[in-house]
């Protein structure tokens, strides 16, 4: 399916969108676009875009490992509840993790970043 294609099914499901201003309306069709157009390996984020979404989400430039988890866990559209139950984590100890309070091992972080479809290296 074209990309064109793709804006027009979802704009066809969600008539809602139309009532967002037009600044918003763009920017939707362009992620949307951006979405179809990846490819497995592209889902990775490079350096520059995961530091451009932990400034977005976070309002800081931190780059802690608890700061990436949420980032990550916040692009898939997840609560921690919805993460624990995916990774067999206690949601507490996601939270832990999130604020620093927790460090994220080797093993976790690489069972996270599967299900966040992040690297690894990117959570410790």
């Amino acid at each position: 399916m074209s990309p064109g294609a793709i804006v027009k099914n979802v704009k066809r499901k969600f008539p809602q969108l139309q009532e967002l201003p037009k600044a918003k309306l763009r920017l939707v069709e362009e992620a949307l676009i951006y979405a179809s157009e990846l490819t497995v390996r592209d889902d990775l984020l490079s350096d520059r875009e995961h530091a451009e979404l932990m400034e977005k989400i976070g309002g800081k430039r931190s780059n802690t490992p608890g700061d990436s988890l949420r980032a990550y866990r916040l692009r898939q559209d997840l609560n921690q509840s919805d993460l624990a139950r995916k990774s067999g984590i206690p949601q507490a100890n996601i939270s832990a993790m999130e604020n620093g309070k927790r460090p994220i091992g080797l093993n976790i972080a690489k069972k996270l970043a599967d299900i966040l479809n992040c690297d690894y290296r990117k959570l410790v």
